[in-house]
């Protein structure tokens, strides 16, 4: 159960990105142009992110719940 559980909270708070909660963050950016070719995940050279498609913004938030 513990699995599970802990699966979901990391998909819900990746999703609502829920601040010191979500998986998303610069550190987890900075590996994936080892991980994948996906140019559109990769930080910028000024080192900003960009939202990525799964987060949803205050409206989509609303339609969820």
């Amino acid at each position: 159960m513990h699995i599970e559980k802990n699966f979901f909270d990391n998909i819900i708070n990746t999703i609502l990105n829920v601040a010191g909660k979500t998986k998303d963050n610069v550190k987890s950016r900075m590996d994936l142009p080892n991980i994948c070719d996906r140019e559109d995940l990769h930080l910028l050279a000024n080192g900003v992110d960009h939202v990525p498609i799964w987060r949803l913004d205050g409206n989509m938030k609303s339609k969820f719940f």
